[in-house]
Order: structure tokens, then sequence, then C-alpha cells
């Protein structure tokens, strides 16, 4: 039989062993020149119209590689916001900030509107490989709205080794690797698209 007291107890110490703290919650970041914004900037022209990922990345957990065919998900740490939503947003500010004289935005943000080009993006990795590297591995295309046709196209394939596979330099290492795939596709789009 159980005594009242140790009852307490021992209700005690059942929730203090289930007690978990909250996930820590991350965000994708455009650069720093990125987020201001021109006065008088023009209408947009370009959108973002689509940021495909991986399946398994679209959920709010943390996913990494650990090895060829395994993956880890980290309950601990998550996305504050999808990263199909943020992708297409960062990419869209980083773009606007590499090419000045036009906005570029997010396919919300276009509604309305015929953007002259679009950015349709495929993804194929977005993570962490298992062997202390951020990888994006994936491919572009430049589409003009008015025939329908690729105009620019091209490969996205960033790796950046990461300082530890503590959550925030995984999330540090792929926010460079999408600044530095923004800073790519703005110049290989730029004469196509500010022509």
């Amino acid at each position: 039989m159980v005594r009242p007291g140790m009852a307490v107890v021992l209700v005690l110490a059942v929730a203090a062993c289930s007690y978990k703290a909250e996930p820590q919650l991350y965000v994708m970041s455009a650069e720093p020149e990125a987020l201001a914004a021109g006065p008088g900037k023009p209408e947009p022209v370009v959108a973002v119209m689509r940021v495909r990922l991986p399946e398994y990345l679209d959920r709010p957990e943390l996913v990494a590689r650990s090895g060829a065919n395994a993956l880890v998900i980290d309950d601990d740490n998550r996305w504050g916001e999808p990263l199909s939503e943020s992708v297409p947003r960062v990419l869209a500010e980083n773009l606007s900030r590499h090419l000045p004289q036009g906005r570029v935005v997010v396919v919300q943000e276009a509604r309305g509107e015929r953007p002259r080009y679009e950015y349709l993006v495929a993804l194929d990795s977005y993570e962490p490989d298992g062997t202390g590297n951020a990888v994006m591995r994936g491919r572009w295309h430049l589409r003009d709205t008015r025939t329908g046709k690729v105009v620019e196209e091209g490969l996205i394939d960033e790796r950046r080794g990461m300082a530890s596979t503590a959550a925030p330099d995984v999330v540090a290492a792929l926010n460079e690797n999408l600044n530095d795939a923004s800073r790519q596709i703005a110049e290989a789009t730029a004469g196509t698209v500010w022509q």
C-alpha cells in the first residue's frame, strides 16, 4: 500500500521526468541589405512562382541525413514557418537586392498582376548531409510569361561546411547556401530580366 505522502512524491517524480522543454524555433533570413527596399521601386516584374522541396523536408522539425539513405528528425529544433514558404520569400528578397532595377516578389504578392518573368526552383536536397556539410542541390528556370518558354536555367549545387551539427550552425549554413544560390541566379538572369 502506498502512503499518501509517497503518492505525491511519486506523482511529482513522474511529472518531472515527463517534462519536455519547448522546441527551439528557427527561420530563414535574407541578406541584410536585401531587406531595405529603395524608395520608388518599380512595380514587380518578376515573381518566384514555385520552390519545390523534397517531401521529407515538408515538416516542422529540422531534418538531417545520417547516411546515404537515412534521415534524422530533430524534435527539439523546428522551423518557425514552413520551408516551402520561407525559401521562396528569402529567395525573392535576395533577388530584389541583386536585381535592383525591379522588385522580385513571391507569387502571393503578384496576385492580380501578370509578372513578365517567373522563377521556378526545384530542390533535390536541402539539409545536412551527414558528413559535416549543409547541401543545397537542384535546378532553377526563368520562364517568359508571354511565351511560356524557359529563357534561362541553371543548376544549384551549394555545399558549406558547418561549424558543428548544433541546430544554430545547421540553420546558418543552410541560410548561407540559399543566399549564395540567390546571388548566382541573379547573376545568371540579370541580362535577360532587365534588358
